[in-house]
């Protein structure tokens, strides 16, 4: 996985927590408060219901109090029939009732059509009548079926001067009330039921005159509790139920909801966070991906772990990427591709520049093997000449008596001197030929060296990078440490930069050492071949001097054997001559001595140079291309 991916999964996993955190949280705050609301809600509606049920009977005992009020009838409980079916008939058009009735103390009760037939209320004893003649006011009386309908009773006692002297009372269609109280609640889920259970309204009206808690047994629990609610099961559903019970009527009002219902708010704010955390958390990714694509990779140039794998291979000797990129690189990667690409270059120019040094050092020790040669053949051509004239001097008491082997060993001595100045003229030549063999070497060396200059000049800008990008890195860091939680990503990917960074500053460490140890070994080689070329241009100054001390004993021999005939005249000139001529080719010897070992100290050096040209082929093996 790319360090990019890598980033942008883990700032990608914080936002997603971090939303996840806040949703989650909002979500169950916001449920907490919407459910606590809805029930709130239930709760005010069940009270709300009650005071207005309540009301609405308490409204119908006013009217009976201001009816009995102004009913026409005396202490002794003597009523005017006609104005009070007015009354009954004023009731049952002006109010929501069925029906208004009046019963005297004897029980004869009376409608608006007038007296009914075959009712006493006495004699039938009814609760209402009874409990009303009692002196009880607000008599409410539990539902019964009357005319195919249920009906509830409210009545009022009628009191003259402090005695009862009669009832009045209205029914109430239970229908009529039921229908009523559903209109009170927004989808008329409540139950409305007395304090024994008995249901007077509720949402579905089949379930009108049944008992609340054999329908719903978890009511029963909280029977008689105001404002009290609880959560309960129903056909497979969970529902939440709000009670609240009138003061005046004692019935009780049960205000319902699905839970489904109360959480759908909840649940379409948590699908609308969840949407927008999704958006929120898109846009982060991608203003994510934007930064590490600018602030990161477009100053690096690629992968960290690329451009460290890169740099390993340098540190190992591997050039063999150089030159595999395409050419649109920026940043560190296109740098180290470019520097790769000028070490490859260079390295290569070594090697050329190796190679050469090594062959034209094996030229140079085949030549220095040559002139040791050659100088040893004059040494011992030299050696047989001074011994010769040794000879001619130890002989020059007889040469008067031996002009004859004089003549001829003069002549032995002209030929030997013809050998020597062809030797010598040979070695000197051989000579001439090294002398510009070694400065070819030294221009080699001389180039070499510039080369390896080159590289140390490629370091020092790698070095420059690397501290740059150490600072980079180090600005990143800063940023990261800024941005707190959320700059986390950056500081991996900082850290990471600054340790290739380091990296790269180690392994430009080991190739400048290198490159330093092959300056110094190119400088050490071209001073050596400068040592050389100074010995040879020397050895070659000594030869001409041998070459014309050859010549002058040849002109001496040449003399020799012109004054042969003049032996026994000039013997004593002729001794004379005969020790100049010894100490010319002493000389000579000594002159051949010192050309030998200049030539060993010649074919030493190329050797050395020739080991050099080798260490330098080894140094540069460590890398490949």
């Amino acid at each position: 996985m790319s360090a990019k991916n890598k980033i942008l999964l883990s700032i990608g996993g914080l936002f997603f927590l971090v939303i996840l955190f806040i949703v989650g949280n909002g979500y169950f705050a916001f449920s907490s408060s919407s459910e606590k609301n809805y029930q709130d809600k239930l709760s005010i509606e069940a009270k709300l219901i009650a005071s207005a049920a309540e009301q609405r009977l308490l409204r119908n005992f006013d009217v009976l109090i201001m009816a009995s009020d102004s009913i026409d009838i005396d202490d002794s409980g003597n009523i005017n029939l006609k104005q009070l079916a007015e009354k009954l008939k004023f009731m049952e058009n002006h109010y929501q009732i069925t029906e208004a009735f009046y019963a005297q103390a004897d029980g004869v009760s009376y409608r608006k059509e007038g007296k009914i037939a075959d009712f006493n209320a006495k004699e039938l004893r009814r609760d209402w009548f009874l409990r009303a003649m009692q002196g009880e006011e607000h008599v409410t009386t539990k539902p019964y079926e009357a005319r195919g309908r249920m009906i509830i009773s409210q009545v009022e006692p009628v009191k003259r001067n402090g005695r009862v002297v009669g009832v009045i009372g209205l029914n109430i269609d239970l229908g009529d009330t039921s229908s009523f109280i559903r209109t009170l609640s927004e989808k008329g889920q409540i139950y409305l039921n007395r304090a024994d259970g008995y249901i007077l309204s509720a949402h579905d009206s089949d379930d009108v005159g049944k008992n609340i808690f054999d329908l719903m047994p978890s009511y029963e629990k909280y029977k008689g509790k105001e404002g009290v609610g609880h959560k309960y099961k129903s056909n497979g559903k969970q529902y939440f139920v709000e009670s609240s019970i009138s003061d005046e009527l004692g019935w009780t009002v049960w205000s319902w909801e699905s839970q489904d219902n109360i959480v759908a708010a909840s649940r379409s704010n948590l699908n609308l966070s969840i949407l927008w955390g999704a958006v929120a958390l898109i846009i982060a990714l991608i203003l994510t991906y934007i930064s590490i694509t600018r602030l990161m990779y477009r100053p690096i140039g690629g992968e960290p772990t690329e451009i460290e794998g890169m740099v390993k291979h340098v540190a190992e000797g591997d050039l063999t990427q150089a030159g595999t990129g395409t050419g649109n690189e920026t940043g560190i990667l296109g740098a180290m591709l470019r520097m790769m690409s000028n070490m490859k270059e260079t390295i290569m120019q070594i090697t050329s520049s190796s190679k050469a040094l090594k062959v034209a050092s094996g030229e140079m020790t085949e030549i220095s093997s040559k002139v040791k040669s050659s100088s040893e053949s004059q040494m011992v051509q030299l050696e047989q000449a001074a011994t010769a004239l040794n000879e001619m001097s130890a002989s020059i008491d007889e040469v008067a008596r031996n002009a004859l082997k004089a003549s001829d060993a003069a002549k032995g001595a002209n030929e030997h001197s013809d050998q020597g100045i062809i030797v010598v003229q040979e070695m000197n030549r051989s000579i001439m030929t090294l002398v510009d063999r070694i400065e070819a070497v030294v221009n080699v060396n001389i180039q070499l060296e510039k080369e390896t200059q080159s590289i140390g000049q490629i370091l020092d800008v790698i070095d420059g990078l690397s501290e740059q990008t150490n600072l980079l890195a180090l600005n990143a860091a800063i940023e990261a440490a800024r941005a707190g939680e959320h700059g986390r990503g950056f500081a991996v990917v900082a850290d990471e930069v600054r340790h290739l960074a380091n990296k790269t500053k180690e392994s430009t460490t080991i190739i400048n050492e290198t490159i330093v140890r092959l300056q110094s070994e190119a400088t050490q080689s071209v001073e050596m071949m400068r040592d050389n070329m100074s010995d040879a241009k020397l050895t070659s100054d000594k030869s001409e001097l041998a070459n014309q001390a050859l010549h002058e004993i040849q002109q001496s021999v040449g003399l020799i054997q012109e004054m042969n005939t003049q032996i026994a005249a000039a013997v004593e000139e002729q001794s004379h001559v005969s020790s100049e001529i010894s100490a010319s080719v002493e000389e000579i010897n000594e002159l051949a001595r010192s050309t030998v070992d200049i030539t060993e100290n010649n074919h030493e050096k190329a050797q050395g140079l020739t080991k050099i040209a080798e260490t330098l082929n080894k140094s540069i093996q460590i890398f490949r291309w």
